[in-house]
């Protein structure tokens, strides 16, 4: 199915959620109580700041449900925490959140260098975790336990990207050179980087690594560090990402740019980093932004908080939210497995990503996705086709 004919099959879907679900099926899921409740977290300020859009889009979702006769009658409730996910002081109020026993899951939520803790956390008290908004790959152990990606992993965009390097490489010679990644001189981003260099190595590619301090901020040097690449793939904080690119492309404007799945394009980036952001290439899970029917924007205004509107992570959030919603309206039971039941007994169903939504035990961790390059004020156009299901790592 097109891109576009999936667009209108959305907006039907959607229609039929708003129009009443299954009132014995949603009635079952939700026990006696009236409301069903999932918990979700980003920070408002900081490195990952743009994830509250995220956040914002998973609020305006629910609020849409609920203001139209909510899951069967039951309402849908996202309790939610300004957090980062690595800082040691607010873990202890997440778990006391996730432990009680009205609540279903998390869904969403950043997690980074306490990624792998997280995962493990929510299985110790048998809780689901819908679409965290991370790549770390030490979430998942291709389980039935792991969480239901809704990003690839670090090592999937890894080879996609390097994949596309190389293709672009081979067809046009004058642009090839050593590819530079740069990264935080943190355990995390050790193992991801080391993992690339053996990607690279089998792909033919000379990876030069570039490690950098958190606190590092003299972009102008780096610039000129990774000047000799023909491509720079940049695993940053956003904000960082930003302010690299722009040093690196005043410098040296033909090399190919490239990111991961975090750091997909929004319009705020567009504009700290000068316009250089536009170009940028990364794992995209989300439809193009020309193929979202214009229908959402509207939604996002009106249900969500004042100014959101339709960015990347706000449709992330929101494509989560429609993927909670017909879990829960598959029923199965009051238990506190249903929702991981559930999802995985959702088959195709389109929401506002790019590939359909089917979870198969043990292999929730291979998230579609394609390559997509940043243009505009915000949106994003594919340069690959979708790569279908990866294997596990």
């Amino acid at each position: 199915m097109s891109w576009a004919r999936r667009g209108l099959a959305v907006i039907g879907i959607l229609g039929g959620l708003l129009g009443g679900l299954p009132g014995e099926a949603s009635s079952a899921w939700a026990g006696d109580g009236q409301t069903v409740t999932v918990v979700s977290w980003a920070p408002t300020s900081g490195p990952r700041a743009l994830w509250n859009e995220g956040l914002n889009g998973l609020a305006a979702s629910a609020a849409m449900f609920n203001a139209n006769g909510g899951l069967g009658g039951h309402r849908l409730a996202v309790e939610t925490l300004d957090w980062d996910g690595d800082a040691p002081e607010s873990r202890a109020e997440l778990a006391s959140r996730l432990a009680r026993p009205d609540v279903a899951g998390a869904v969403g939520g950043v997690a980074q260098a306490r990624a792998g803790e997280l995962a493990d956390y929510l299985r110790r008290i048998d809780k689901a975790w819908l679409g965290p908004w991370s790549n770390q790959r030490l979430m998942y152990r291709a389980e039935d336990t792991d969480p239901f990606a809704v990003l690839p992993s670090s090592g999937q965009e890894l080879k996609a990207l390097l994949g596309y390097v190389r293709k672009v490489h081979q067809a046009e010679p004058g642009r090839a050179g050593p590819v530079f990644l740069v990264y935080y001189n943190l355990p995390a981003d050790q193992d991801m980087a080391a993992q690339a260099r053996l990607t690279a190595a089998e792909l033919g590619l000379e990876l030069k690594r570039a490690p950098i301090n958190p606190d590092f901020n003299e972009w102008p040097f780096l610039a000129e560090y990774i000047e000799t690449g023909g491509a720079v793939i940049i695993w940053l904080s956003q904000g960082h990402t930003a302010a690299l690119i722009k040093a690196a492309k005043a410098r040296k404007p033909d090399a190919l740019y490239l990111t991961n799945s975090v750091n997909a394009t929004n319009r705020n980036l567009v504009i700290i980093s000068g316009g250089a952001w536009n170009g940028l290439v990364f794992p995209a899970v989300l439809a193009p932004s020309q193929e979202i029917p214009t229908a959402y924007e509207g939604l996002l205004r009106k249900y969500g908080p004042p100014g959101l509107d339709g960015g990347y992570q706000s449709y992330l959030g929101f494509a989560q939210g429609q993927i909670l919603a017909r879990a829960l309206s598959l029923g199965g039971g009051p238990g506190v497995r249903d929702l991981s039941r559930s999802l995985f007994n959702m088959n195709g169903f389109p929401t506002l990503l790019a590939a359909p939504v089917q979870y198969a035990p043990g292999r929730q961790s291979a998230a579609r996705f394609y390559l997509g390059r940043a243009y505009g004020n915000g949106q994003w156009e594919a340069i690959s086709g979708e790569t279908g299901t990866p294997e596990p790592e």
